[in-house]
């Protein structure tokens, strides 16, 4: 029996690996969730046991398992870069030291340096006149505007 179990879940595993990789084409090329539902079932990838259209409910955790998964992929493809762009800023390093070309050891530190994120950001010079000014008006009308209150005669007929 559990020979059976076996094949079972590997038909399964199958099963749901092909329509996840027609969900993860039909999604890059820009359908919406119905879109999707809709063009596997005139495809003919149906559920298997109830020959019926795969739910809205189970495409959905397709796609969310597919971006999960394309995430994961960016980010090993991100560091995969980093790490090749580091080695070869060190093997520059290496060779500009061989040569004794210290102007280009210093620019292979500082490529090295700006990969990882050891610079400080560049100061950003930011005018804050107009904030100040904007203030200074908002207060100026403040006080105008309370100024004519009390110059109205306004104050709760206690006069």
């Amino acid at each position: 029996m559990a020979n059976g179990t076996n094949h079972t879940r590997q038909r399964n595993e199958g099963v749901r690996l092909d329509r996840k990789r027609k969900v993860a084409s039909l999604r890059l090329r820009g359908f919406s969730l119905r879109e999707i539902v809709k063009a596997l079932e005139q495809g003919g990838v149906v559920n298997p046991e109830t020959q019926k259209a795969w739910s809205q409910h189970q495409v959905y955790e397709d796609m969310l398992a597919l971006k999960a998964e394309w995430q994961a992929d960016a980010k090993r493809d991100y560091a995969e870069h980093m790490s090749e762009q580091l080695a070869e800023a060190r093997e520059v390093d290496r060779a500009a030291w061989a040569t004794k070309d210290l102007a280009l050891v210093l620019k292979a530190m500082e490529r090295m340096a700006k990969l990882l994120g050891l610079d400080a950001p560049d100061k950003l010079n930011v005018k804050t006149d107009v904030v100040e000014s904007t203030a200074a008006g908002v207060a100026a009308l403040a006080a105008r505007a309370l100024g004519k209150r009390g110059a109205g005669g306004s104050n709760g007929g206690a006069e």
